[in-house]
């Protein structure tokens, strides 16, 4: 396989060499600036099935992953926050009220007792709602502890949710920025992120994505594979570069084998309390790779309007059976994406012309980069309808679809021409580009 590293390289290095100049430079007053703000959402995740009551006391099972939270007058809404089709589900909760600090609402996932689940929403208001679950399963409110359940019950500012001590309180985060990709985390970039109660130590900074194949791929020297270990959820340490309780500076590792995807950010200060879940986008170190003869072509037509042609691997002819191929030319280049010609048998009077099909169809997120195209004729009465290159590299760069017709004449001889078209495509390093084409080991 022909694969330039270049694109890849290149990124690696401005990705370092940016993040040590945004390093210094992302402080409170010029962060705006030097880096790009990033949608996030606060969400609590699942790592399997919980039992919960509906309102109408029914049980229903809520399945792994992560949910956006909101407080409703008599339960809490979760919803999907990996799969926006599916239907959210409304949970018994009850109300009580607290005294932590916080600018918006605030969910909280905490272990109770025994194999309970506790998702509490924390709101400015002082007001809280509590909903309780169980990995075990649910019959009625009544079989839960007693204690769980105390209506109006506070949270004092300092420590009483379960697992904090006197003085901790939970990382709360108000902002978080991008650079150099602005409003993606991405690798070898870095993440600043804004809000209270990191405590004065440091701390960890981890992000959790998702490895959905390990069985072709390509680790470029000085990454950190994921995809050695078996697929699923993976979590990824970040390099803190500084620490302090309102504001922490980051760097992510270079990663390959991870597609562009929504991760889950997390903070965790030197307590070991976390915030819940921040689901952000993340966009994958790029790689360009040249396709090879005939890969990831899934169709295509070859017009057998002259006597005899060849696309990639498909002959079509009209000679008689009595005639003798005629001269037919260079022989395919095998080293070019597609490879054709066509051959004009005839002396004099018959002129032969038609149009070849291709196509290449990318998935993953990866797009054409670059196109580029040659051809050889026999005479200079031989035509082909192709525009430029620089054109059709306008016309499909970033695109993952490409169908290309291929128009061609051969005047009467015997004829020929043959030409080819190179397709370089880039995307997630380490990501497959199409359904029987890999990355190999």
């Amino acid at each position: 396989m022909r694969v330039s590293f270049a694109l890849f390289m290149s990124a690696v290095v401005f990705g370092v060499a940016l993040s040590g100049c945004v390093s210094s430079h992302l402080k409170e007053a010029g962060i705006e600036q030097d880096a790009g703000s990033i949608v996030f959402e606060k969400i609590v995740e699942f790592d399997r099935e919980v039992h919960f009551l509906t309102p109408d006391e029914r049980d229903t099972v809520i399945e792994p992953g992560g949910y956006l939270v909101e407080a409703l007058q008599d339960g809490l809404r979760l919803k999907s926050a990996d799969n926006e089709t599916t239907e959210a589900v409304i949970v018994q909760a009850e109300p009580f009220t607290h005294e932590q600090s916080v600018e918006i609402p605030e969910p909280v996932l905490m272990t109770g007792e025994n194999d309970q689940q506790l998702v509490v929403l924390l709101m400015p208001d002082g007001k809280a709602m509590e909903a309780v679950g169980s990995f075990s399963g649910i019959i009625s409110r009544n079989s839960l502890p007693k204690l769980t359940f105390r209506p109006k019950r506070t949270i004092q500012k300092g420590g009483s949710l379960p697992g904090m001590k006197k003085g901790m309180a939970l990382p709360k985060v108000n902002a978080i920025f991008t650079s150099p990709r602005l409003g993606a985390v991405s690798p070898q970039g870095t993440v600043y992120i804004k809000g209270a109660d990191f405590g004065s130590s440091q701390g960890k900074v981890m992000l959790q994505v998702n490895v959905p194949v390990d069985e072709y791929f390509y680790v470029p020297n000085g990454t950190v594979s994921l995809t050695g270990l078996a697929p699923g959820t993976k979590q990824v340490q970040l390099t803190v570069q500084s620490w302090s309780p309102t504001q922490i500076n980051a760097l992510v590792p270079i990663m390959s084998g991870i597609p562009d995807q929504s991760a889950v950010l997390k903070i965790q200060n030197v307590h070991g309390l976390s915030n819940m879940g921040l689901r952000v986008s993340f966009y994958a170190a790029r790689a360009r790779v040249s396709l090879e003869y005939g890969e990831n072509v899934t169709h295509t037509f070859c017009s057998n309007n002259a006597n005899w042609g060849q696309c990639l691997t498909e002959n079509v002819s009209d000679l008689k059976p009595f005639q003798d191929v005629c001269f037919s030319g260079a022989k395919l280049k095998a080293d070019k994406t597609i490879s054709a010609k066509h051959t004009n048998c005839d002396p004099a009077v018959d002129r032969d012309e038609g149009k070849d099909k291709y196509t290449i169809e990318l998935k993953n997120n990866w797009v054409i980069e670059q196109i580029k195209w040659g051809w050889n004729p026999s005479s200079t009465s031989e035509k082909i309808g192709l525009p430029s290159a620089e054109t059709l590299t306008q016309q499909y760069k970033g695109l993952s679809k490409m169908e290309l017709w291929v128009p061609w004449e051969v005047s009467p001889g015997p004829d020929w021409l043959d030409y080819w078209v190179d397709v370089d495509i880039t995307g997630p390093a380490g990501v497959l580009y199409g359904n029987r084409v890999y990355w190999k080991k």
